[in-house]
């Protein structure tokens, strides 16, 4: 996989659903913070350690969506429905972690979330809710955009 290719295996409505793994994690050695998907040996870039200010005392991460389209004022966003339609509809963020201090993987609580939803009526977040292994906690967000 590589910036602007096309992600084959891609989820149909109601029907077939694929999901995608995506780390963002810092190499202890180098101090790069690597971006890879799927498996953390399928690396698609990363940022060296001098751009950031500070990071190894981050008080948050952020989980979410965005999107952009030079063509569209509000393009969809996920499967382009809303968070209400749910599973095998609606885009979804599941199994979030952290890795405090290079410690072990910390599975994110809704307790320690703060849900916010930046911007037009025409996208949506759902709220975290517990699914079971393997999901853990799932947030389904997205929108059908040029509404």
């Amino acid at each position: 996989m590589a910036p602007g290719m096309i992600i084959k295996g891609t989820s149909t409505y109601n029907g077939q659903q694929y999901a995608t793994k995506v780390y963002v994690y810092m190499d202890f050695r180098t101090q790069y913070w690597w971006f890879a998907v799927n498996t953390k040996d399928e690396v698609l870039g990363y940022w060296p350690s001098i751009i950031f200010n500070n990071f190894e005392r981050a008080s948050q991460a952020l989980f979410g969506g965005y999107v952009y389209d030079a063509n569209l004022v509000q393009p969809p966003m996920g499967s382009g429905h809303m968070p209400s339609e749910g599973v095998n509809k609606a885009a979804y963020i599941r199994t979030m972690k952290v890795l405090p201090g290079g410690g072990t993987p910390k599975i994110i609580e809704p307790e320690m979330l703060e849900v916010t939803k930046i911007g037009s009526d025409c996208y949506g977040i759902g709220t975290v809710d517990y699914r079971g292994p393997p999901f853990e906690y799932t947030f389904f967000y997205g929108g059908p955009g040029n509404c």
